[in-house]
């Protein structure tokens, strides 16, 4: 679903149709840091215990992660996405929003 799509779902959502259930008048953009480690496992992300909003990752993980991920809220996920495909090779689930590629072991989507 492309990100247009999911704002004008978003702008649908309304508490029982009375008031919007999510304000999308005053966007914002949140900034995440992640740095390449090949200490951590394809797939995962270690946090930095002293910087916030940033991570490390292993550099496959950060090829096949999205660059641009709208998120909308704390169950963004239940409300717009659910595109959850499982991996052909590893047979992991996964949400496709996220994903170029499976992070763990590198195998193409069908599309």
């Amino acid at each position: 679903m492309s990100d247009e799509k999911k704002l004008d779902k978003l702008k649908k959502e309304s508490w029982y149709g009375e008031k919007p259930y999510y304000d999308l008048s005053s966007p914002q953009t949140e900034e995440v840091q992640i740095i390449p480690d090949k200490k951590i496992s394809p797939g995962m992300f270690k946090p930095d215990k002293d910087i916030t909003n940033k991570y490390y990752a292993h550099p496959t993980t950060i090829k096949a992660l999205k660059k641009n991920i709208f998120l909308a809220g704390e169950n963004w996920d239940q409300d717009v996405s659910n595109i959850q495909i499982e991996c052909s090779g590893c047979k992991r689930k996964l949400d496709k929003d996220f994903w170029h590629f499976c992070p763990f072991c590198e195998t193409k989507f069908n599309q």
